[in-house]
């Protein structure tokens, strides 16, 4: 907020000033930051701020001059009382870190204390007691769930008495009382925007605030869910309600666009990114390891000049190092794990993405035409192949700690208007039949079913529509087939999990079934058939999509070979058809096919198995 000077009180910030009958009055009219309300972060820490600064001073209320806006005693004393347990709370903090020097492992990295440090900085950094509550939560939940080893055992559950200790005293707050009571009451959060409206409901006159949030939710629509991504909150995301349509609105912003120290960071990743060099490279680095070195020459370069907490210091590298390779606009997408895939259907377009718990969302993500350039060049480099008139269409994966995904690229001539993408989130996380029963995708009868499928080496196809979990079920039950199984893997993206770390036998190949290739030994069909010489005890063919791959999965199924297959259908009936005239395939050779699964999702983005099935064919009839 802009300043202004006050020489009653030197000592009183310089945005603020006591009136005669001790009111706090603070200055927002030409505030460079002033929002349409100040419900926000930015608002709120800035109030707080001068709270704090004036906390041993008698205050009767303090007064926005912009918002129309008075807060009286009553609420004061809820903010002193958080004041009074801070100091407290940095003091124990500073105890805890006492015992890291009694360690005699202290020169080693302990997660522990890298907790303590992430809640530490928040309390020096921060004054919102709602924001401070929340991470000693988190800290309480996390440390009670560590995995005690037998020399951290006295140190561990001092940390965890003081941590709950602490949390206990938190909870003992007014204001926290009073947002515990926000929180257990559903029909608030239509209501307020978030929990500080609610506070303050009964001290402003909302007509000016009403206006000027009515203004933005008809350009976003209404904000329904907020949340955070990337190890260290690096982004936050937003999901807003568009009136009258199905599409929701998704926007990301850095981690500190509505804090008070936004332009401060704002320069700091200004400066950083200047200093840093491009990379010569002598080879192809992964993406990982870009990131990674451009991260690290920027952690230097902000602990020469800047002193800032360490957990803000890795946001900040972390966003200077994506700048650098100029992923900046579409990186966050990558990082979020709710997404499920990714458009963009020409570069006039803007994205549009699937998301597991909103379903269709637009964004304002619009690309550059040096932008779209500079994409497909990432793609011919990562992927070794060509992309261009002789080679329109490429697709391939993409897997580091940061994202798993397959990416799909057309140019010109199949494309129309010259470029369009589509980004298809695979499972980082691995998700085992006990996984699939608690999101209901199974329920226990068909996960013991399908477990004796595996066990007796059953053959198992599960079909459905695009996206309805076919590739994730079958590689749950990959998990579950027998050690000694040796398993061989023919897939044209490696979507299948890699299980050697738990002592399996794994041989994987990968291969193109959209090739123009005439050497059909180099096609997957080729490879199927070459399972027969490879004395497999399970074979892993992941989706089957041409005529001359489905022969050849026939060709095994009918010498006794079995496994797991995905194949794209509307239901049972379409997938019949489909082996009949699409494929033309033998009636009689649909009995090798053991049973079929039928996978669907519904409106709510839920995937389920809707039914398990077996063909017979008998007497010239399919029953």
């Amino acid at each position: 907020m802009i300043r202004k000077n006050n020489k009653k009180n030197k000592e009183n910030s310089l945005n603020s000033e006591f009136t005669k009958k001790n009111n706090l009055k603070i200055y927002c009219n030409n505030c460079l930051e002033k929002n349409d309300n100040f419900f926000n972060d930015l608002c709120i820490n800035c109030i707080l701020q001068d709270l704090y600064r004036n906390q041993n001073d008698t205050i009767n209320s303090i007064i926005l001059d912009s918002f129309n806006f008075r807060v009286e005693r009553e609420l004061i004393m809820l903010f002193f009382e958080y004041f009074n347990l801070l100091d407290n709370l940095k003091s124990k903090f500073k105890k805890l870190f006492e015992l890291k020097k009694e360690c005699i492992f202290k020169e080693f990295r302990c997660e522990i204390f890298n907790k303590i440090s992430t809640i530490s900085d928040k309390i020096n950094s921060n004054l919102n007691p709602i924001t401070i509550y929340k991470h000693i939560l988190i800290c309480e939940s996390e440390i009670q769930e560590y995995d005690i080893k037998t020399y951290c055992k006295d140190c561990v559950l001092k940390i965890q008495q003081e941590i709950g200790s602490i949390a206990t005293k938190m909870k003992s707050l007014g204001i926290i009382e009073k947002y515990e009571n926000f929180k257990s009451k559903s029909d608030l959060y239509d209501k307020y925007v978030n929990f500080y409206q609610f506070l303050f409901s009964n001290f402003v006159e909302f007509s000016a605030i009403q206006k000027g949030m009515k203004q933005r939710e008809e350009s976003l629509g209404k904000l329904i869910y907020t949340y955070s991504i990337q190890k260290f909150g690096t982004y936050s995301i937003y999901i807003y309600g568009i009136k009258n349509e199905i599409e929701k609105r998704y926007v990301f912003k850095d981690f500190f666009i509505d804090t008070v120290n936004r332009e401060y960071y704002r320069r700091i990743i200004k400066y950083t990114y200047k200093k840093l060099e491009m990379i010569k490279l002598e080879k192809i680095l992964s993406i990982e390891d870009l990131i990674d070195s451009y991260y690290f020459e920027a952690i230097k370069h902000i602990d020469e000049k800047f002193d800032i907490p360490n957990i803000t210091k890795k946001k900040l590298a972390l966003l200077v190092a994506i700048r650098m390779i100029n992923l900046d606009k579409i990186f966050p997408l990558l990082l979020d794990d709710y997404i499920e895939e990714i458009f963009l259907d020409s570069p006039d377009d803007k994205i549009y993405l699937n998301h597991q718990k909103f379903g269709r969302c637009r964004t304002a993500i619009i690309f550059s035409k040096s932008e779209i350039d500079r994409i497909k060049t990432l793609f011919r480099l990562y992927s070794g192949k060509r992309l261009d008139y002789s080679n329109p269409n490429l697709k391939f994966v993409l897997k580091n700690k940061f994202f798993y995904c397959r990416f799909t690229c057309d140019i010109f001539p199949i494309n129309s208007k010259g470029f369009s993408l589509d980004i298809r989130k695979l499972n980082k996380d691995i998700f085992t039949i006990q996984d699939l029963l608690k999101n209901e995708t199974i329920n226990s009868k068909i996960a013991s079913f399908l477990y004796f499928c595996v066990l007796k080496n059953i053959n198992i196809t599960v079909t459905g529509r695009t996206d309805s979990g076919k590739t994730t079920l079958i590689n749950s039950l990959d998990l579950h087939t027998p050690k000694e199984f040796r398993k061989i893997y023919i897939e044209n993206a490696i979507e299948s999990l890699d299980q050697l770390l738990y002592g399996k036998h794994q041989l994987k190949f990968k291969v193109n079934s959209l090739s123009d290739s005439i050497d059909i030994q180099n096609k997957k069909s080729g490879q199927i058939k070459k399972l027969l010489h490879r004395t497999p005890d399970l074979i892993y063919l992941g989706e089957i999509l041409t005529k001359e791959e489905c022969d050849a999965m026939f060709h095994c199924l009918s010498v006794g070979l079995r496994g797991f297959q995905t194949i794209h259908s509307n239901d049972i009936n379409s997938l019949i058809n489909r082996f009949l005239y699409h494929f033309q395939i033998e009636k009689s050779c649909l009995n090798d096919l053991d049973i079929l699964i039928l996978m669907k999702k519904d409106k709510n983005g839920r995937r389920k198995v809707v039914s398990i099935n077996q063909i017979i064919y008998e007497n010239k009839s399919l029953e």
